[in-house]
């Protein structure tokens, strides 16, 4: 995942309008119809997208008019409840532990990198976790921009789960082919192999709890970890 700032001059009446960041990937509600789009690049005459229906086709769209779904969202979530939440700094990541539960749950953590890479994978892991990690992907570069340690943590989610969840400023993806999303940012990864986490699934919930100090925090984590069934029952 890409970040792409758009750094926005001042206009004609000199007044220096903001700053905006676009961020590649991610889940938008198209300003006009509410459809779900992701985004894929920006361009000099538009955001292509990639839409998320069945159809899946790619589409550009004013730019503006994605400023303005990205204006709308930033004011929800300084309205919504989620964001009242208390995040923790870990490994200088700020982390949502009812998203750390459900990731505990539900997530898949990998890493693939090219063998070059390797020792140094190895040797990071074993900083953070306190021991070798028992799995990972030796991929040769895909292209030559591409030649380091790749990490992902996968998870399934609803609309309805992933609007309870928090990432920070840690945008997620669509993997449309996989109905999953990822959150694909190595500093992220590491912070939660700091408190437990290993790589694969079945992750070891006591050992996660164990490294968690605040019981407020460890009551959040074992609400997320419960968040898909509490509300498919509720």
């Amino acid at each position: 995942m890409v970040g792409v700032e758009q750094h926005v001059g001042p206009d004609d009446t000199g007044v220096r309008r903001a700053i905006v960041d676009i961020t590649l990937g991610g889940r938008y509600n198209y300003l006009r119809t509410g459809e779900p789009y992701t985004v894929l690049g920006v361009e000099p005459h538009g955001i292509r997208i990639r839409w998320l229906d069945e159809r899946g086709w790619e589409d550009i769209i004013p730019k503006n008019e994605h400023l303005v779904v990205l204006k709308r969202l930033e004011e929800e979530r300084r309205d919504e409840g989620r964001f009242v939440r208390r995040l923790r700094s870990v490994k200088g990541v700020m982390l949502d532990y009812l998203t750390l539960g459900y990731l505990a749950h539900h997530g898949y953590f990998y890493a693939k990198m090219p063998a070059s890479y390797e020792d140094t994978f190895v040797m990071d892991y074993t900083r953070f976790a306190g021991e070798a990690p028992d799995s990972y992907n030796i991929d040769p570069p895909r292209d030559r921009e591409w030649d380091a340690v790749s990490t992902s943590i996968s998870f399934g989610a609803t609309e309805e789960v992933l609007d309870k969840l928090d990432f920070a400023e840690y945008e997620v993806t669509y993997e449309f082919h996989y109905n999953r999303w990822n959150v694909g940012w190595n500093d992220y990864f590491f912070a939660l192999i700091s408190l437990g986490f290993r790589m694969g699934a079945n992750q070891d919930i006591k050992r996660i709890l164990d490294r968690i100090i605040s019981h407020e925090d460890k009551m959040e984590f074992i609400k997320g970890y419960d968040l898909r069934e509490e509300l498919m029952n509720g």
